[in-house]
């Protein structure tokens, strides 16, 4: 005889098991991956839960920013690609961006947009608490918007008179406490390798007419270290020589680091600054916050540019892979 009672405690307890399941995928303690079908529940959930089609991706860029890194364009294009990655994607104007055109996203991308405001910052930060994926992209934010904003000290945060600027992802918000967006992305901000060195300006059309310049490196500036266990650089070929710009950066405490860049020596500026360490390594990829947030130093579009002997565009699908399944 069936033993109703069995049945509905067996019930309850997968039921507990799922919710558990989900909320550590919620978290980003667990990926959905690796658990058989946990991917279709999640996201099926979220896509009845936002009444959008799950997981979406949103990229949020500045269009009249003519100094960040990054080519929003390419990268939209690429996810959208259904022989690439095909997922749902578009494009935000960060200058109308708000919380709620956020609340509905599996994972934003924000890269080309220098200037970024406090206020904005802090939108990101409560983004990623609330569920959400973050790849943050190169130089984006690492200057003020307006005068409003108010860049920290090494004062502020001692507690000193040391008026020394730490980096322009240490903010004061509207009420005076230190908001350390540096140490949500675990890096600190150095400069851009083509503020450091000679490169040329490069000219990329889009469809519809509109055209990007940016940098590009006159010569091979490094090869390519990929981890060959991490899900973000799974199929990148190790040592693949380099021609792009990048965000030259130091990881502010041990950090996952899935992808780094031999330069091959130390880089020096034409003041004879130097930059980077020693051995001349840049970490490319940097991840942080539970794996919710990932960091790329170079926008990962760089390598699959038109005139690319060879694109990878496996490094941007692991990115949108390793990041929602």
């Amino acid at each position: 005889m069936i033993n109703k009672k069995m049945i509905w405690k067996t019930a309850v307890v997968i039921i507990m098991i799922i919710i558990l399941l989900y909320l550590l995928v919620w978290a980003g303690t667990v990926r959905c991956k690796s658990i058989p079908g946990m991917c279709s529940i999640y996201w099926g959930t979220q896509t009845l839960i936002t009444g959008k089609q799950q997981p979406s991706i949103l990229i949020v860029y500045n269009p009249s920013d003519i100094e960040g890194l990054g080519n929003p364009y390419l990268l939209e294009k690429t996810i959208r690609d259904n022989k690439i990655i095909g997922m749902n994607v578009r494009l935000e104007n960060i200058n109308y961006l708000s919380e709620e055109k956020l609340k509905n996203e599996a994972m934003v991308i924000v890269t080309k947009s220098r200037k970024i405001s406090t206020p904005k910052l802090e939108m990101f930060i409560n983004y990623v608490s609330t569920g959400g994926r973050l790849i943050w992209v190169g130089d984006a934010g690492i200057e003020k918007e307006t005068n409003l904003d108010v860049l920290a000290t090494k004062g502020d945060i001692e507690g000193s008179f040391d008026s020394n600027i730490v980096s322009g992802w240490a903010r004061l918000d509207s009420e005076n406490y230190i908001l350390r967006f540096d140490n949500f992305l675990g890096v600190n901000y150095l400069n851009n390798y083509c503020q450091v060195k000679d490169c040329q300006d490069k000219i990329y059309k889009v469809a519809n007419g509109i055209e990007l310049n940016y940098k590009k490196p006159i010569a091979n500036n490094g090869v390519l270290i990929p981890s060959s266990e991490h899900r973000m650089v799974y199929g990148l070929r190790s040592y693949l020589e380099v021609k792009d710009d990048f965000a030259i950066v130091q990881t502010l405490k041990p950090m996952t680091t899935p992808l780094k860049l031999d330069f091959g020596s130390t880089l020096f500026d034409s003041e004879k600054v130097s930059y980077g360490n020693e051995e001349g390594v840049f970490p490319l990829i940097i991840l942080s916050n539970s794996n919710k947030v990932a960091y790329y130093a170079m926008p990962p579009e760089y390598l699959i540019e038109d005139d690319d002997k060879e694109k990878y565009y496996s490094i941007i699908e692991n990115m949108i892979y390793g990041m929602v399944k």
